[in-house]
């Protein structure tokens, strides 16, 4: 199957209208794209509020997390001044603590970054969420537009 340049496309688009069968193909064609960039658009939505509700309960359970960690650190106090573990215990388990408590809030940030990422995709509309895709994943677009196969057009275009 030969590859046309955008502008080639828009010629052969072009001559193509001029033709009463070719109208209707094109206006269905038109149609397809202007349905599939609204199926997209659900998509995104759909796709965004499912991350959004996976990023709050992380979120949630990484904030319920962070108490937790605080506690244990006063639990370390109370054992180190109570006699029951060693100051070289007492250090090991601060560090810990501390590395799991870093973590969390790391953890907590990232999710509030992915999540604004997300969003700015979906108000950016499909265009943007089909450049970020074609940068993920090059092979499923040709010319910049996704891969569409429409064979019946095609042999009518003569493409």
């Amino acid at each position: 199957m030969a590859r046309l340049s955008l502008r080639e496309f828009e010629k052969v688009l072009g001559d193509v209208r001029q033709t009463p069968v070719g109208a209707g193909y094109v206006q269905r064609l038109e149609e397809q794209y202007n349905a599939y960039a609204e199926d997209w658009k659900g998509r995104l939505r759909k796709n965004y509020e499912a991350a959004s509700a996976r990023y709050s309960r992380d979120a949630s359970e990484l904030s319920e997390v962070l108490p937790l960690l605080r506690e244990r650190a006063a639990e370390i106090r109370s054992d180190l001044e109570g006699g029951r573990i060693s100051f070289a215990e007492a250090k090991k388990q601060v560090f810990e603590t501390r590395r799991d408590l870093e973590g969390a809030r790391e953890q907590l940030a990232k999710l509030a970054r992915e999540e604004e990422q997300t969003w700015a995709l979906v108000e950016a509309g499909p265009g943007a969420y089909q450049e970020f895709l074609q940068r993920r994943s090059p092979a499923a677009f040709r010319n910049g537009f996704p891969n569409f196969d429409i064979p019946h057009l095609n042999n009518q275009i003569g493409v």
